[in-house]
C-alpha cells in the first residue's frame, strides 16, 4: 500500500513540472492525476468481482505488473494526453487490484475485534508513502525530468510482485472451493435427486453453484447489485464517504499550484505537503484507536471528519500566511482525509457481510474515480478563467458539509434498522 497507492497518490508534485514541460495549460495538466486516480476508482466496479474471483494474491500480482508496467513505459510520452492514457489505464487500473486486495484481506484473515486496527496499519501504508514520495519523486524529477522519474518509480514498484507472493493462497475462491470434491471437472448441471442424502443434495448443489459461477459470473453481479441498492443505509454511507474524498482530493490537487500562485517557493509546497501527508497518516491509525472505545460507533467517525474539512476548505481563500496555511491543509487534507481513507471499509464491513465487501469497495471506488476524473480538469478550468482557486474552495467546503447530512441519515437508516430487528 505505501508504495502502490502512495506513488499514484503522489503525482500531484508534478504538476507544475508537467504545465512547463509539455507547455500546457492547469486544466490539461491536472487531467494526468484526474486520470490516475480516477483509473483507480472506475474501474473498481470490475476489478472488486475479480479480487473475488481471482483471489487475493492473483489479484495483487497482476494488478502489480500492471501498474508498475505503465509507470515504466511513461518513459516514451511525447505529450500531456500519453501519459493521462497510459497512467490512468495502466497504474489507475492496477492500482486498483492490489487496493481492494489489501482491504478486503481483513474480513478474511482478521476477527471482528482486531479487524479495526488491522484495517488502520494497512491504510496507513498508504500515508507513509504519501509522506515519502513527494520527496523522492520530486528529487527523481529534478534530475531525470518526469520521464525518468516515472521510469524510477515503475522499477521500485515492480518490487511489490514479491510482496504479494508472500500472501497466503485463498482457497475460498469459486475457482478453487470445488478440489475438495472427487468430481473437479464440472462439465454440466446434474438433476437433484429427492431419494438421495442430504450430504448428496449439498454437493450436487454446490456443483450447480460453481458451474453457474463458471459460465455465468454476470448472473452473481446482477444479484449482488441488486442486494446492495435495497440497503439503503448503505447506499447513503457509501455515495457519503466517496463524494467526500472527491472534495478532499480536489483541494489535494491543487495545493501545490495554489501555494505557487500565493507567491511561495516549490520547496515551501513540497514541505507542507510532506506535513499534510504526516499528518494524513497518523491520522489513518485513528479509527482503529477509537473503535475501541466502548458505545463509540464507527459510523459517527466520518460525519466528525467531514465537518471539520468542510470549515477548514471554506477558510481556505481568506488565509495567506504560510503557517496557517499549513494548518487548514493539515486539518482538511491531513486528519479528515487521512481518517476518512482508513474508517471508509470499516464502516462498509459494518453494513455489509464479507463476501459482497470486495464488490462493494468496487462500486464505490468507481464512484470516486468518476468524481475525481471530472472534477481535476473542472478545476483546472476554473483557475484559467477566474485566476485562483477559491469558487473550488467554495464548493469543496460546501459538498463536505453536504456529505456530512448524507452520512447521517445514513447512521440514523441503519440504527432504526437494528432498533427494528431487535423488537
Amino acid at each position: 500500500m505505501a508504495i502502490v497507492t502512495g506513488i499514484a497518490n503522489s503525482l500531484n508534485v508534478m504538476y507544475v513540472d508537467l504545465i512547463e514541460t509539455f507547455s500546457t495549460t492547469r486544466a490539461k495538466a491536472a487531467t494526468v492525476q484526474s486520470c490516475v486516480i480516477g483509473g483507480l476508482g472506475m474501474s473498481g466496479i470490475f476489478t472488486g468481482p475479480c479480487v473475488s474471483w481471482l483471489g487475493l494474491r492473483r489479484a495483487g500480482l497482476i494488478g502489480v505488473f500492471i501498474s508498475s508496467m505503465a509507470l515504466a513505459l511513461s518513459f516514451f510520452a511525447d505529450s500531456i494526453m500519453y501519459l493521462a492514457v497510459v497512467l490512468g489505464i495502466g497504474t489507475g487500473v492496477g492500482s486498483s487490484f492490489p487496493f481492494i486486495a489489501a482491504q478486503s484481506a481483513v474480513g478474511k484473515y482478521f476477527d471482528k475485534k482486531s479487524s479495526p486496527i488491522a484495517m488502520s496499519l494497512i491504510m496507513t501504508g498508504g500515508g507513509v508513502g504519501g509522506v515519502v514520495l513527494p520527496y523522492l519523486i520530486s528529487y527523481l524529477t529534478t534530475e531525470y525530468g518526469i520521464k525518468g522519474a516515472l521510469l524510477i518509480c515503475g522499477g521500485i514498484e515492480a518490487n511489490c510482485l514479491a510482496a504479494f507472493l508472500l500472501v497466503h493462497p485463498d482457497n475460498r475462491t469459486p475457482r478453487q472451493l470445488d478440489d475438495k470434491f472427487t468430481d473437479t471437472n464440472i462439465t454440466e448441471m446434474e438433476p437433484l435427486n429427492k431419494q438421495q442424502s442430504s450430504e448428496e443434495k449439498n454437493r450436487q448443489e454446490f456443483q450447480c453453484f460453481v458451474w453457474l459461477h463458471r459460465r455465468v459470473p454476470i448472473l452473481f453481479i446482477k444479484r449482488d447489485a441488486i442486494l446492495l441498492f435495497k440497503n439503503i443505509p448503505l447506499m447513503c454511507v457509501s455515495l457519503g464517504l466517496s463524494i467526500s474524498l472527491i472534495a478532499f482530493y480536489v483541494v489535494f490537487f491543487i495545493m501545490m499550484d495554489h501555494l505557487k500562485l500565493l507567491g511561495y517557493s516549490d520547496s515551501n509546497g513540497v514541505l507542507i505537503i510532506t506535513v499534510t501527508n504526516s499528518v494524513n497518516t497518523v491520522s489513518r491509525l485513528l479509527p482503529g484507536a477509537l473503535k475501541q472505545i466502548p458505545n463509540l460507533g464507527i459510523l459517527y467517525i466520518p460525519i466528525m471528519m467531514t465537518v471539520i474539512g468542510g470549515f477548514c476548505v471554506l477558510a481556505m481563500p481568506f488565509v495567506s500566511d504560510i503557517t496557517t496555511l499549513a494548518v487548514l491543509y493539515s486539518l482538511s487534507c491531513g486528519l479528515p482525509f487521512g481518517c476518512q481513507n482508513s474508517v471508509k471499509p470499516l464502516c462498509l464491513m459494518k453494513l455489509v457481510d464479507e463476501r459482497l465487501f470486495p464488490v462493494v469497495i468496487g462500486a464505490s471506488l468507481t464512484v470516486l474515480g468518476v468524481g475525481v476524473v471530472v472534477s481535476g480538469p473542472i478545476t483546472g478550468y476554473i483557475e484559467d478563467m477566474s485566476g485562483s482557486y477559491n469558487l473550488a474552495f467554495y464548493i469543496s467546503g460546501g459538498t463536505l458539509l453536504a456529505c456530512s447530512t448524507l452520512l447521517t441519515v445514513g447512521l440514523v437508516l441503519h440504527r432504526n434498522e437494528n432498533d427494528a430487528s431487535c423488537h
